[in-house]
């Protein structure tokens, strides 16, 4: 009951409210107007953001799980695998603001097309 009631809508809202960082910084928006055009804008992409949010955090997953396994092997402290670890998801979490930065780019640059143009583009 908990996962119905408070994780699903969470995990909504967090897909639905990613751009929302990138019109407050580029279009200098207020809190509340860049969380309205994220939310209007994500909802063409929610799946999209959705699976590949999930995907780069199963490759975390993975890492750290592989990173702890070899560390460990190895004879290293808990602290030195703390921090390889915390330097490589921080790679990763980059990746995770650049895929979320493709798709807000891109939409804008859809946007901006327009629809009519847009279909001048395709070849039949």
């Amino acid at each position: 009951m908990g996962i119905i009631a408070l994780i699903v809508p969470g995990l909504i809202l967090l897909v639905r409210l990613m751009f929302g960082e990138f019109y407050i910084i580029f279009n200098k928006d207020n809190p509340i107007d860049a969380c309205k055009r994220s939310f209007h804008q994500t909802k063409e992409y929610q799946w999209v953001l959705f699976f590949g949010i999930f995907l780069i955090a199963c490759l975390m997953g993975f890492v750290e799980y592989l990173l702890n396994y070899i560390l460990t092997s190895l004879g290293a402290s808990p602290a030195v695998s703390s921090f390889v670890f915390s330097l490589v998801a921080s790679m990763l979490y980059c990746l995770m603001t650049i895929f979320i930065y493709r798709l807000f780019s891109y939409d804008l640059d859809r946007l901006q097309v327009g629809p009519e143009d847009d279909s001048e583009n395709n070849v039949v």
